[in-house]
């Protein structure tokens, strides 16, 4: 799980997961055939939550795509995938505001989930329930401007879609 938290607060815009069926209707993520924890896709999907749009390091901003919190806000520095948290403070960022040291806010451009399904329909269906009541209105579940600034803060599915068998009749 802590891998997932250090890759999005690093930046990372695209995580993959390999999901299983797993005991008492839960669907698992690990990787097959690898020595690999299994972990509850529930707390995957929580972790990406919290963490990919927050900020690492001492910093109370709370800040969020370069839009302002209560105690300050973001700028992109050299790196413009990286923000740093700024208090309204100061006067020495070119920007009128002092840099808190050692605070980084993970991008909030969109996150896309790669999934890698292995599940039967039945535990797919509970994957949408645990994706929808998770990540609620972050889930992008298409229409309007879905461009990378429209979906700032937003959270991509991509995986197969899976055909459903025609009934019998």
């Amino acid at each position: 799980e802590l891998m997932y938290r250090h890759a999005l607060l690093s930046g990372v815009r695209c995580i993959e997961i390999d999901v299983f069926g797993g005991p008492n209707g839960e669907p698992q993520v690990y990787h097959k055939f690898t020595p690999t924890s299994r972990i509850s896709f529930r707390s995957v999907i929580q972790m990406i939550n919290d963490f990919a749009f927050a900020c690492r390091g001492g910093c109370s901003a709370g800040c969020s795509g370069g839009r302002s919190g209560a105690a300050g806000s973001c700028k992109r520095t050299v790196r413009s995938d990286v923000m740093h948290c700024c208090s309204v403070r100061g006067g020495s960022g070119d920007d009128g505001r002092e840099c808190v040291g050692g605070c980084e806010c993970a991008s909030d451009f969109p996150v896309i989930i790669s999934i890698e399904n292995h599940c039967p329909i039945a535990m797919q269906e509970r994957m949408v329930r645990i994706l929808k009541s998770v990540l609620g209105d972050r889930l992008y579940v298409g229409g309007g401007d879905a461009s990378p600034h429209a979906l700032r803060g937003r959270v991509l599915l991509k995986g197969k879609k899976l055909e459903v068998a025609a009934s019998a009749g």
